[in-house]
């Protein structure tokens, strides 16, 4: 194949790639879970003096994303905008990675069509979760650890270092491709001395330079690592000390579901095993890159720090790794199945599209699981349901909407739609990404006064509203979802039920009533909303 039509080729697989992900976003889905959204709107709030904040996630999402908002301030679009074209560059990544470890230009090209509609890459590339940012480094530097162990030269480990270190700004088990290449550099220059010490010195201060670095923001900001261990505290206080759950839904356990989904990943596995017996590259490539799938799975398991949104997504990494080999079995299968057909190339298509359809399927599968409420069953309607709110609050320049913030994190997608989230506020108290932390250990916290303070109920809707409450905080739309407020808001003089949206209910509040509060409403005015610490 010649070089300009391979770039041709690549070029119609990316917008083919392109067509897919604006076709999903154009079908609705702009959320699987609400982590997008809490994300969303952490970099939406940055400032100078929390950009650096380590409360949850590792810093580049919020300084990325946060920064873009600054230049288009669109808390919607921006955010979706480019993690599409982060995932339009992820695909080329993996042809990059497949053309590094095999100099096949057909076998990259393979491994870009499987690439196109495989739910890991293609999900991630909707929805603005921080998985695609996280997919592109390692899968850069997985190219770059490929071309130096291949030609030695020192400025492809160093770029590969460099990629695992952005990799560690996204997510921190990226970490654990740091410690395999680590020991691998120490062989190689303590041991095989091939290495010379300035290249080692330099890889290794870019490896770990910015774990180091986070632990020190995070004893400088609370006075001790706690806040590294929120996944587990969550987890425990979802699920107690159940380590069946945690084994469920170890990466590992996701990556065999992978595997048996596309069974072509299983003739990729037997590639790996062959080419790492054959070549001694491949083998110490699969060791840095592969390997550390186990060592995350257990450490989950071990610690309990099993994510619990989306939890398929742990293993996405090591699927995409595997495409390229993927694409190795599935070139080697379509030679054999070539000799039986009068048009090779047949074969191979036929091929393709047994291993595309699977994919397909999957894609389709968690794009419903986006579009469509898990326990109601009801499709999601924040967006509508802001758009129209956005309509009532700009006939006023005066008056916010009060969002339902109890029993479900759906409120943060009704945040994180709005083109004014400055003028909704929540029933619990603090800013929406801790109430959002505390919401799903509700039962488990019930009681403590860390919690208490965002999860009660400020704005007495459990007993039809108060009204010196409302009226401080100038709310003139009530959004609810929580059955027991809207029971007692449908018979309360105070709100007026406005309209529907599947899960939610609008209510205005009625304007003929007094500024007294109402005698069954709770008379205590609430707090102002501060933030926690």
């Amino acid at each position: 194949m010649t070089r300009s039509g391979y770039r041709l080729s690549l070029g119609l697989i990316i917008l083919l790639a392109a067509a897919a992900q604006f076709g999903l976003f154009d079908l609705g889905l702009y959320r699987i879970t609400s982590d997008e959204s809490a994300r969303i709107l952490t970099a939406w709030g940055m400032t100078r003096s929390n950009a650096l904040e380590p409360f949850l996630w590792p810093p580049f999402y919020k300084l990325f994303v946060g920064s873009a908002m600054r230049i288009f301030p669109d808390i919607f679009l921006t955010p979706r905008i480019l993690v599409g074209v982060t995932g339009l560059v992820c695909l080329a990544s993996l042809t990059w990675l497949a053309t590094a470890l095999f100099q096949d230009r057909k076998v990259s090209l393979v491994a870009a069509i499987l690439a196109v509609l495989a739910p890991q890459r293609l999900i991630f590339s909707v929805v603005p979760l921080s998985d695609i940012y996280y997919f592109l480094f390692v899968i850069s530097a997985a190219a770059c650890a490929a071309s130096w162990l291949r030609s030695n030269r020192s400025r492809f480990l160093l770029l590969a270092c460099l990629f695992i270190l952005l990799a560690e700004t996204v997510r921190f088990e990226s970490g654990l491709f740091a410690a395999f290449l680590e020991v691998l550099l120490l062989y190689r220059v303590g041991i095989a001395r091939d290495l010379r010490i300035a290249t080692f010195l330099g890889a290794s201060v870019l490896l770990f330079v910015f774990p180091a670095l986070w632990a020190l923001n995070s004893f400088v900001w609370y006075g001790s690592l706690s806040n590294l261990g929120v996944v587990t505290q969550q987890f425990v206080g979802m699920f107690g000390h159940d380590y069946i759950q945690a084994l469920k839904w170890a990466p590992l356990r996701w990556f065999i579901q992978d595997t048996l989904w596309n069974p072509l990943t299983i003739a990729g596995i037997l590639v790996v095993l062959i080419l790492s017996v054959r070549q001694r590259a491949m083998l110490l490539w699969s060791m840095v890159f592969l390997l550390p799938l186990l060592v995350f799975s257990v450490t989950t398991v071990v610690s309990l720090s099993t994510p619990t949104a989306a939890t398929w997504r742990t293993s996405g990494v090591w699927t995409l790794m595997m495409l390229p080999f993927d694409a190795v079995a599935a070139c080697w299968i379509g030679g054999i199945l070539a000799q039986s057909f009068r048009v090779p190339r047949v074969a191979l298509a036929g091929l393709l599209i047994l291993a595309i359809l699977p994919n397909a399927v999957r894609s389709l599968w968690y794009t419903r699981d986006g579009l469509f409420n898990n326990e109601t069953h009801l499709a999601h309607q924040e967006r509508q349901l802001d758009r129209y709110v956005d309509k009532k609050l700009s006939h006023t320049r005066a008056g916010e909407a009060l969002i339902d913030s109890s029993t479900n994190l759906d409120y943060l997608d009704v945040l994180a739609f709005a083109r004014h989230p400055d003028r909704l506020l929540l029933t619990g108290g603090g800013d929406p990404i801790r109430i959002g932390f505390y919401e799903p250990m509700r039962t488990a916290y019930a009681g403590r006064p860390e919690a208490d303070f965002y999860l009660k109920d400020r704005f007495g809707l459990a007993h039809g509203g108060d009204l010196r409450a409302l009226n401080a905080h100038h709310v003139s739309l009530i959004v609810v979802r929580n059955p027991a407020f809207i029971a007692a808001l449908d018979t309360s003089p105070l709100a007026t039920r406005l309209r529907s949206f599947n899960d939610w209910t609008v209510y205005g509040l009625s304007p003929t009533v007094s500024n007294e509060p109402w005698h069954g409403a709770v008379l205590k005015t609430a707090p102002q909303v501060s933030p926690a610490g």
